[in-house]
């Protein structure tokens, strides 16, 4: 494969993109959109006592993943950007944890 057909699926290019925005060539932020769509779809099965509490926080941790990955993608150097990738990847720590808890209701 040649440099110029290369892919680095961890970083968006720096040319400008030709629709829509860099980080939605991101194959890490389309994981974690469809991570999010699914978090979403278990968590209509949760309780519904739990709507403000384990719900929504299932929910939000879960979105904070593509948010900080498209956020991250717009950094001006590679250190900057995995710091955002590392608060992603909490977040996916602290949705694991959830479903965990969920699990034990």
């Amino acid at each position: 494969m040649s440099a110029s057909h290369s892919k680095k699926p961890h970083r968006a290019s720096s040319e400008p993109a030709k629709r829509g925005y860099r980080f939605e060539r991101l194959i890490a932020w389309q994981k974690a959109m469809d991570f999010c769509e699914r978090v979403y779809d278990v968590s209509m099965c949760f309780p519904k006592e739990e709507v403000y509490g384990l719900t929504s926080q299932f929910r939000r941790a879960s979105v904070s993943i593509p948010l900080n990955i498209a956020e991250g993608s717009g950094c001006g150097s590679d250190r900057e950007f995995s710091r955002f990738l590392s608060v992603a990847l909490r977040s996916q720590y602290e949705v694991v944890t959830i479903l965990r808890r969920a699990e034990r209701l």
